[in-house]
């Protein structure tokens, strides 16, 4: 990954910040654009030989803040919830004219596996997930730096800087990009091989934003002193804090166990991630997803089993979009405590250099006091650098089972 030419593309979005006063609202999305007034950085009336002009330097275009909002909302990613219902699994077993246990453990934590719950089984549960982003393609997201141009419409010719139209502002940019999850979710057993899911995030998302910019004379400005902020309206710093709850992105699942063997097992599944959560409040995607996937598990020992899930996340409104999905990992232990470890990743099909491969281990336990219920806990971190990550994404849950 080139390195230099993403925090240049990275700056040349951050500083062309600027929309018309009527979208400045208290969406998440507006609130960088929404920095200095909204319309670019006016310092104090020049002295001396300078046309009278108070020194605008600007931040932008709507264009480009419209690039920079889907640069961060197009790598919010589904939240990492899991949908998958956990404890021993059951099947109805005709020479018994009874259910009988079919698992030795309490399943995944982030993945699927191939099982159902049984006929007439369900699952209900939530869980709850918070994070923070911390970096984008490997920046701080608490040391990003962009450049602010003059307006070179001041002297002749115009679209074109002279003399003191060269000064620069560096502006320094601290995001703090904040979201706790509640996932509700549960799971049914149509038919001994049929599950059907649903889950509902309630979202609440939270942004800090300060500034700090500061004047780089250019070497071709003779008149240093021709650009200061003393004296005039606005100050080098400026911060916005804005927050939103609400639905995030509903997700509705089916899974058929489709192979049962005694090492291995295989199910197909497909889930269809809906546009309800608000894409301007960082809520959802903003737009409707298909993510067939194959669940494929072998018992490596009675209660060791190795599990992997591989599938596509087709964007149905910008197939620039799709993804390659898999999870690939081990979960053992017993009925009352189970541990999990996998490699999660998401690789995008169409590839436009950020973001495209995103790459966490995950890491956790399923622990059930009783045979309905069991509480889960466990963590996610970054392999990589690729995109906007969070350095830790932490999950408790609590699942109900009849």
């Amino acid at each position: 990954m080139n390195k230099p030419r993403i925090a240049t593309s990275l700056a040349l979005a951050l500083t062309t910040l600027q929309v018309p006063p009527q979208a400045l609202a208290k969406d998440l999305v507006d609130v960088i654009p929404g920095l200095y007034g909204g319309d670019g950085i006016t310092l104090a009336p020049p002295e001396g030989p300078f046309p009278s002009h108070e020194a605008h330097f600007l931040l932008a275009s709507t264009e480009s803040v419209l690039a920079l909002n889907k640069l961060i909302a197009g790598e919010i990613r589904p939240f990492p919830v899991s949908p998958s219902a956990g404890g021993v699994t059951y099947q109805f077993d005709p020479a018994q004219g009874t259910y009988v246990q079919t698992s030795q453990t309490l399943g995944p934590l982030v993945s699927e596996r191939p099982e159902t719950l049984g006929q007439g089984k369900f699952s209900l549960g939530f869980a709850v997930t918070y994070f923070e982003y911390d970096e984008f393609e490997g920046h701080d997201l608490g040391k990003l730096r962009a450049t602010a141009l003059h307006d070179f419409d001041i002297i002749a010719p115009p679209d074109s800087p002279d003399s003191f139209e060269n000064d620069t502002l560096d502006i320094q940019f601290d995001i703090d990009l904040r979201f706790t999850a509640l996932a509700l979710a549960g799971t049914y057993g149509v038919t001994d091989r049929l599950d059907v899911s649903l889950i509902v995030p309630i979202i609440k998302a939270s942004m800090d934003v300060d500034a700090e910019a500061m004047v780089e004379v250019s070497e071709e400005n003779p008149f240093p002193g021709a650009h200061t902020f003393e004296g005039g309206d606005e100050s080098p710093f400026d911060s916005d804090s804005e927050s939103a709850t609400g639905i995030g992105d509903v997700v509705l699942g089916a899974k058929y166990f489709l192979l049962d063997e005694q090492r291995y097992n295989v199910a197909g599944a497909a889930r269809v991630k809906f546009e309800t959560g608000d894409e301007d409040n960082f809520l959802g995607t903003g737009s409707t997803n298909l993510q067939p996937f194959v669940i494929a598990s072998a018992n490596i020992t009675d209660k060791i089993i190795a599990n992997t899930n591989l599938g596509f996340d087709l964007d149905l409104d910008d197939s620039d979009r799709d993804e390659f999905l898999y999870k690939v990992g081990v979960y053992g232990g017993s009925p009352q405590l189970t541990g999990a470890v996998d490699i999660v990743g998401r690789h995008r099909l169409n590839e436009s250099g950020t973001g495209d491969d995103i790459v966490d281990a995950a890491f956790g336990v399923k622990w059930s006091p009783t045979k309905n219920l069991i509480f889960s806990a466990n963590v996610q971190v970054p392999l990589n650098d690729d995109g906007l990550r969070s350095d830790v994404i932490s999950t408790i849950g609590l699942e109900y089972r009849n």
